[in-house]
């Protein structure tokens, strides 16, 4: 009797996800995908580490990281979106540190050689 209500219950589930899935926005279904895969590729890292399965968490933890990188980029706000390469890093580290006025003088924003 118990297999059969959960059975049922995981028949109601997945009818209702499959009607959310059809009327969502493309947006916010993408958006609930990778957060959703981020978080059970997370559990799963962590329970496998903490049961002392190193071996099995590292995989998981390598799929993690274009997910973590790709947060990471859009937090600070290096780039919106596409590729970010060396130069394009560089870039927008030479222009946080132009912004900021020299410790010796503050109306001077770069220190003369």
């Amino acid at each position: 009797m118990p297999w059969l209500i959960l059975g049922v219950s995981v028949l109601i589930a997945l009818i209702l996800a499959a009607r959310w899935f059809v009327s969502a926005d493309p947006k916010l279904l993408a958006r609930v995908l990778k957060w959703g895969t981020f978080g059970v590729l997370t559990l799963v890292a962590v329970f496998f580490a903490f049961t002392g399965r190193l071996a099995l968490a590292l995989p998981f933890a390598i799929l993690l990281l274009p997910l973590a990188r790709s947060w990471l980029r859009r937090r600070l706000g290096l780039v919106p979106g596409g590729g970010f390469g060396v130069l394009e890093a560089w870039e927008v580290l030479a222009a946080a540190s132009a912004r900021r006025p020299h410790r010796d003088n503050p109306r001077r924003s770069r220190p003369t050689c």
